[in-house]
């Protein structure tokens, strides 16, 4: 009856471009829902973001090589806001390479407006290349008006993916909830940057009837390029 602490496996703030995380495995990071008592109540529930759960980089320079990282997982309450199961990261740069990042959710069954977005990976400014990797069997689920998007990697700015596997990736599989939500990319969710020479498949949006807004079984893209690719079987 005891109560969980929320414990996320690295944080990174301020690393310098000599800051390596290399042959390591890293699994079972955990973000969970109980209310925050830091941040101010919104109509009526707590509003606590909660960023990645395995790995939450902030303004540095780092590269992530030959890494397991698997089952990290965010559960949102009411109108969180969850990004970044696996790694979340914010105008920070680096390289991730010969990595593998598996099995990492976000998941929510509290109806909100939150957002859950990359359950692998989150990259928001900065700029990543993510090199000969595998993402597979990650998700994001919240049940939310707010949105989910990027089961395997949500990318903001210029990032290259190039060489990797993007395969059984999922959104709205840990939710039953079906009206009303909006996903996007059950793969690939990025607004610009490069994808090349990738496998995109078998990745699929889940849990959505007809008022749903859902695009992008395998990318959803506003911005950027795709090239070289196989993008088959999502759906």
């Amino acid at each position: 009856g005891g109560s969980v602490n929320k414990k996320r496996i690295i944080m990174a703030r301020g690393a310098t471009g000599d800051t390596q995380i290399r042959d390591i495995t890293l699994c079972n990071g955990y973000l969970h829902s109980s209310p925050s008592t830091t941040r101010p109540r919104v109509a009526e529930n707590y509003w606590h973001p909660r960023y990645g759960a395995g790995l939450h980089i902030l303004n540095s320079t780092i590269n992530i090589e030959t890494v397991s990282l698997t089952n990290s997982a965010i559960a949102g309450r009411a109108d969180d806001d969850c990004m970044g199961a696996g790694v979340y990261s914010l105008y920070s740069c680096g390289v991730i390479s010969n990595s593998f990042i598996a099995k990492n959710t976000i998941s929510g069954r509290q109806p909100n407006n939150g957002l859950g977005y990359g359950g692998g990976l989150y990259l928001n400014g900065g700029g990543w290349k993510v090199l000969d990797s595998t993402l597979t069997g990650n998700s994001a689920g919240l049940q939310n008006y707010g949105g989910n998007a990027g089961g395997a990697i949500a990318m903001y700015g210029y990032h290259v993916v190039s060489n990797c596997n993007i395969v059984a990736n999922n959104l709205g599989a840990l939710t039953g909830y079906k009206s009303s939500i909006v996903r996007y990319g059950s793969g690939i969710y990025m607004t610009g940057g490069l994808v090349t020479d990738c496998l995109i498949a078998s990745n699929t949006i889940a849990n959505a009837d007809v008022t749903s807004t859902v695009n992008g079984g395998g990318i959803y893209m506003t911005g950027g390029t795709v090239r070289n690719s196989l993008v088959l079987y999502n759906q």
